[in-house]
């Protein structure tokens, strides 16, 4: 039995979608599931053998969710959570003998599963650069974790790898930059997290650049009022731009990856929907998975098979690995890559 929490939501319903061949059980506020409530929880949590956490914002759910699944002996697949949970938690999990996989959504974790998909097609990768384009609705929760993750302490903005070591300050953001199959100028934000930085110790790279892209004007510009808002104004400000941005539009993410080794450049390019559907598929994936996980915690990116997890994702989005730099790519019409 998978359990799934938070799921009557976009994130959930993907997941579910993922996990239909198996025996599942949707819990949320709608079904009578309050994750606040520790008797509530572990009710749901009881009798499962595979919890899928979609309840957001992560950094306020994640944790609870995490000890329910630890007083019941079963194994928890997260869509949320970072490295400072997966470090709080692994010896619980090792020393119970179960398995908690973290950051099992789109970005981080889907974000981390392509540069290696690629680094497995191209045999190693030296040089790196990412894009990762998202256009989509926030819902209140999701507009929260996002602001974690922009405002965090594991997100360092402008910051990039370079000569095998993080460098601060290293870029500067980008305007009306042209990316393909983007139909419109947008803006790049460098950054590099935890799980960039664990990419880049694991693929050995010399030189790592990542870049949050956003499409559209108001959603940049709500991002450079958050700081000086309250959590809650900036949170609603966030939600409002990013619809205004989408409006006319369909949600859609767009994932870039260029490596470069040996002479040769390949560029990973993945076309899917929104970025809930696609963090429930990868919540999903992860949970089918979770037996060939050791025990501990750990996070998505660092333990999915590349090759397998792409493989499953191809029905929901569309990835290629082509001949050619990302500046040599060019605008193609929906539906040729």
């Amino acid at each position: 039995m998978i359990g799934i929490l938070g799921g009557t939501g976009e994130v959930g319903q993907s997941a579910a979608a993922v996990l239909s061949a198996h025996d599942l059980r949707v819990g949320s506020r709608a079904t009578g599931v309050d994750v606040t409530d520790e008797e509530s929880l572990d009710r749901f949590v009881e009798g499962c053998t595979v919890i899928v956490n979609c309840v957001g914002p992560s950094h306020q759910y994640s944790a609870t969710v995490a000890r329910a699944a630890l007083r019941a002996g079963v194994d928890l697949v997260d869509a949320g959570g970072d490295e400072h949970l997966r470090a709080a938690l692994d010896d619980g999990a090792r020393t119970a003998g179960r398995r908690i996989v973290l950051a099992a959504g789109a970005l981080p974790g889907l974000s981390g599963v392509l540069p290696r998909w690629l680094a497995a097609d191209l045999g190693a990768i030296d040089d790196l650069t990412a894009y990762f384009a998202v256009a989509d609705r926030f819902t209140k929760a999701a507009a929260e974790d996002y602001l974690e993750g922009v405002l965090g302490t594991d997100n360092e903005p402008l910051a990039a790898w370079r000569n095998g070591r993080a460098i601060p300050d290293a870029l500067r953001r980008e305007h009306n930059l042209t990316l393909p199959y983007l139909t419109d100028p947008v803006a790049a934000f460098p950054f590099l997290d935890g799980e960039s930085r664990q990419l880049a110790r694991d693929l050995d790279l010399t030189n790592g650049t990542w870049h949050s892209v956003i499409e559209g004007d108001h959603l940049v510009a709500a991002l450079d009022r958050a700081r000086g808002l309250t959590r809650a104004e900036a949170v609603d400000g966030v939600c409002r731009a990013a619809a205004l941005d989408l409006a006319g539009r369909t949600a859609r993410t767009t994932f870039l990856v260029e490596g470069r080794h040996a002479g040769r450049t390949r560029t990973a390019v993945l076309r899917g929907p929104g970025i809930s559907t696609l963090t429930g598929a990868i919540a999903g994936i992860t949970a089918s998975a979770i037996n060939d996980v050791p025990p501990g915690a750990w996070c998505a990116a660092n333990v999915l098979d590349p090759i397998a997890t792409i493989d499953q994702l191809r029905p929901i989005a569309r990835v290629a690995a082509l001949e050619a730099a990302i500046e040599d790519l060019v605008v193609v019409e929906e539906g040729a890559l």
